[in-house]
């Protein structure tokens, strides 16, 4: 019951990265930073206008990536 949860936990990360990235596509924020993984000699430089929209799919990148890692290691535990 609870890797159900969890599985159900890491779709909605999931999916809550696609709406950014279409944000970002959307706002034609994805060339805003092209440095990585500082942007403007910054890990956060702002969280405001189109640098807030890339600089916050960039945050929700690395938590998607923390959480699919951990739901992948829980799944080859339990197998």
């Amino acid at each position: 019951r609870g890797f159900a949860s969890a599985s159900l936990a890491v779709l909605i990360v999931v999916i809550g990265l696609m709406t950014l990235g279409g944000l970002v596509a959307s706002n034609y924020a994805a060339l805003v930073c092209s440095e990585f993984p500082l942007c403007h000699g910054k890990f956060i430089p702002t969280l405001s206008g189109p640098l807030g929209l890339h600089i916050m799919h960039r945050l929700g990148a690395y938590l998607t990536f923390i959480v699919v890692v951990a739901l992948g290691l829980w799944t080859l535990r339990l197998w």
